[in-house]
């Protein structure tokens, strides 16, 4: 086993006794050189259980100065586990929906927990669900256009959509005629891709091919489901790892010694940046209505659903009672546990803060949000003196104190100016949640 130019080699023998002796491990070599100089080991070692059908050989090509191995395991895919069922939103009886989440919004008292006020309105909507929606076959989808799928026809299928949106935004004889174009030439370029993969794979045939490979290939071209690649035996495990293996090479520790004390010098300055950001008052520190929720709701068709099996479809025909339990959480998350855990007294000068964390919910108000009049918080020219004029209506946001905003320009400011500054200034310390909402 210990290649060398001499016809036999004691010591290879030697190791091949010792390593055959290892229980549950089984060495391949048969003892063929590998190597055109001896000095080096070139081992293949498998379990018992694989060791029983494998194939070990040497191919014949030599590279450099020694031959490649190549090894064959018979192992068989492990079984694809069937997928989850999901619901047939398209014979779901909405009335009925509606009536069991009405029924449980009537008896049901929010507990102080926010996250289990969640977890009881996902239970409440799965429970609704089940009682009028049916329940579809398991299935896996696939695309029909994945054999011959290639960049070209993902480019064309994009410009397709777009000019779909702007069609729909805008119809007009332009922009239909634009499209019709955009259609047909992503019909020819998908016509060709599939020309030119059906070319390559007749360009294959040959004596030697099999009538099961011919047919496999027949049936991938109509549009038949593809063969679907072996799923991880492990696959929590398996993404735990990775998420170890992201998060030490993406940590800090790796940095240099100087980089890591830069960073230690400037992170004070950093969170006290963001503090003061924070204070800034801003025209969206206000909670959501239920208007904003409704208009946020996305009413296209579904995509793949979180963890909690809920799609948009669900919460577009939740109703009043569902609208209403849903807004409760968002408004009981921005209002009461988005409080810092000690707020300043007032009477320090240094005002009230508040800290916000993303919350699940809120991003489907990203877009309503986005509507609205806003300033930049962290920008220096902000005039932390304007209180806008829904200021009585406004939130469980605490405005902070005010503080002398320093211009490029320095404006004489006259002394009513300054009183009335003054006023709005002091007014921003009381706080009220009860009235907000």
């Amino acid at each position: 086993m210990l290649q060398s130019p001499s016809p036999t080699n004691e010591t290879g023998r030697h190791l091949a006794v010792l390593l055959e002796d290892i229980p549950h491990v089984r060495l391949l070599n048969t003892g063929e050189a590998t190597y055109t100089q001896g000095g080096r080991l070139d081992l293949t070692l498998v379990s018992s259980d694989l060791a029983a059908d494998a194939i070990w050989q040497v191919h014949p090509t030599l590279t450099s100065d020694h031959f490649t191995t190549l090894t064959s395991l018979p192992v068989a895919p492990p079984v694809l586990p069937r997928p989850p069922p999901r619901w047939n939103i398209r014979r779901a009886d909405w009335s009925r929906f509606q009536a069991s989440l009405d029924e449980w919004w009537a008896d049901y008292q929010p507990p102080d927990d926010l996250h289990q006020q969640e977890r009881d309105l996902t239970a409440a909507i799965q429970t609704a669900a089940t009682t009028a929606i049916p329940m579809c076959a398991p299935s896996r989808r696939h695309q029909t256009d994945w054999w011959y799928y290639n960049d070209e026809v993902r480019e064309h299928n994009h410009r397709v959509n777009l000019h779909r949106k702007l069609y729909k935004k805008r119809p007009n004889p332009n922009n239909l005629r634009l499209l019709q174009q955009v259609v047909a030439r992503a019909r020819q370029v998908s016509l060709r891709a599939k020309e030119d993969k059906w070319l390559e794979w007749c360009a294959t045939f040959s004596q030697h091919t099999s009538l099961g490979q011919m047919w496999r290939s027949v049936r991938m071209s109509s549009g038949a489901a593809p063969p679907r690649p072996a799923a991880h035996p492990h696959p929590q495990q398996e993404a735990e790892r990775l998420a170890t293996t992201f998060t030490s090479r993406g940590s800090s520790d790796q940095l240099p010694l100087h980089t890591r004390r830069t960073q230690q010098q400037l992170q004070p300055h950093r969170d006290e940046a963001v503090r003061e950001a924070m204070e800034v008052a801003d025209m969206t520190d206000r909670p959501f209505s239920l208007q904003e929720l409704q208009q946020a709701k996305r009413r296209g068709h579904d995509t793949a659903t979180g963890a909690d099996g809920v799609p948009y479809s669900m919460l577009a025909h939740a109703g009043p009672a569902g609208d209403t339990a849903l807004w409760k959480n968002l408004r009981d998350t921005y209002a009461k546990d988005c409080k810092k855990e000690h707020e300043k007294r007032s009477g320090s000068g240094a005002g009230s803060s508040r800290r916000y964390y993303i919350y699940r919910e809120q991003m489907s108000l990203k877009k309503v949000i986005g509507n609205r009049n806003t300033t930049n918080s962290l920008s220096s020219d902000n005039n932390t003196n304007e209180v806008s004029e829904e200021a009585p209506q406004a939130c469980a946001t605490e405005q902070s104190v005010t503080r002398p905003r320093v211009n490029e320009k320095c404006k004489k400011v006259s002394l009513e100016d300054k009183m009335i500054q003054f006023l709005e200034g002091h007014g921003q310390h009381k706080h009220d949640d009860d009235r907000v909402f």
